[in-house]
């Protein structure tokens, strides 16, 4: 007997004729390994992002704004941001498909019984994948407006709004709208927003009267050298060696100039420490504190009106050692890490945001400090294996993603 596998379009268009159109009823789109959810015992998938089986019997869930506060296991917490990001996709597919709605019913919105016409089915299969298309970009392009570290699910809205907002001005289908609204049900705020709107949620622009000439040379020259690393990478080996050694490059110019290191820092001082030596931070040969450039990439995107944005984004990181308990000097040693996204707007030559989480954020240190001596988090082996030592119990589900390189903590 022969088999043959089934494209993505052939599986959505039959979960959109088996759904009769409504992707918030059960359906393969939201579920997550399934088969290996089966093997376990589960009725369903391991986790599935709209619903959930109980007694037997699927029914959808509802979003708990709390859930997120007391929720602590990274797979659970990590459910949570795949739910609002797929309730986003539901509601933009929804506003995208309401005009074939009215029209195959008439204006009542009431669908007759029976099967859906094929057509309408194609119609609303296209409308979804390209729903789909939109919100997996969205969440791409946000990667390159995150803080290098420490990022919170509220980090990620901001740095979803901040993205669209630069590529597409005029939100039509309410897109925005529709990542606040399914990010504000499941309780995912930014720590230091008052209110959800576009307005306060995108991040502040730092290319603002004199501010903005302080970087012009800096980007000048990062915009010279990406034009070289691409006019000189033919493969995608030469080109990752290429950025390092630009990396490696920056970090090593902006050490040696007075001028650059003190302009910088005043941008970014609420984040790296560049010019004042600190007792926790280890120093340079020159005295100066120790940072790494760890990225300088390039961003060229298109919006769909055919905008141009020509960004370039310097990933900045430093390390602070402190001790877990600061009372007791024979408590465990703790890495505290802090940095700063640069992004670069190579038109105009000006920082145009800075994101990060400040080295010198005492409230962020306390926060790391509470939450690993409660066994809340910990390293990689603890949130896969448990730890031992604080009571945690091991996760099966780790054996998934094993290695050899893992196998010691």
């Amino acid at each position: 007997m022969s088999t043959r596998s089934f494209t993505f379009p052939e599986v959505l268009r039959h979960q959109i004729a088996t759904t009769r159109g409504d992707l918030r009823s059960e359906n393969m789109l939201g579920k997550l390994a399934q088969q290996f959810g089966r093997a376990m015992g589960k009725h369903s998938a391991l986790r599935d992002a709209i619903g959930e089986v109980v007694a037997g019997r699927w029914r959808p869930k509802r979003p708990d704004p709390q859930a997120l506060a007391s929720t602590f296991e990274p797979h659970e917490r990590g459910s949570i941001l795949v739910a609002a990001v797929f309730d986003a996709f539901q509601a933009i597919y929804e506003r995208r498909a309401s005009d074939l709605y009215r029209i195959a019913t008439s204006g009542s919105g009431v669908l007759p019984e029976g099967h859906l016409h094929p057509d309408l089915v194609n119609r609303l299969a296209a409308e979804a994948a390209k729903s789909a298309k939109h919100v997996l970009r969205m969440c791409i392009r946000a990667l390159d407006y995150c803080p290098p570290v420490d990022v919170t699910f509220g980090d990620f809205l901001r740095a979803i709004i901040t993205a669209d907002v630069d590529l597409v001005r005029d939100d039509d289908l309410s897109y925005r709208v529709a990542f606040i609204e399914a990010f504000r049900r499941r309780g995912i705020y930014p720590r230091d927003v008052r209110t959800l709107s576009v307005d306060s949620l995108r991040w502040p622009d730092s290319g603002r009267g004199h501010e903005a000439d302080r970087v012009g040379r800096l980007a000048a020259l990062i915009d010279d050298k990406l034009k070289e690393l691409r006019d000189d990478a033919r493969t995608r080996k030469v080109y990752f060696e290429r950025s390092q050694r630009l990396a490696e490059d920056l970090r090593n110019m902006i050490r040696a100039s007075d001028f650059v290191r003190h302009e910088l820092e005043q941008l970014i001082r609420r984040h790296v420490v560049m010019s004042s030596p600190h007792p926790e931070i280890e120093n340079d040969r020159s005295d100066l504190p120790q940072f790494e450039v760890h990225a300088v990439r390039p961003a060229h995107r298109v919006g769909p009106d055919g905008d141009v944005v020509n960004h370039a984004v310097v990933v900045i990181a430093q390390r602070r050692k402190v001790r877990l308990d600061p009372a007791d000097p024979a408590s465990p040693p703790l890495t505290f890490r802090g940095g700063v996204t640069l992004i670069f707007n190579l038109a105009t030559f000006t920082l145009q945001y800075a994101i990060g989480k400040g080295i010198l954020d005492d409230d962020r240190l306390h926060q790391q400090r509470e939450l690993l001596s409660t066994g809340r988090v910990g390293s990689a082996w603890n949130t896969y294996f448990g730890a031992p030592h604080l009571g945690l119990a091991a996760e099966p589900f780790a054996m998934l993603h094993r290695s050899d390189e893992e196998l010691a903590p």
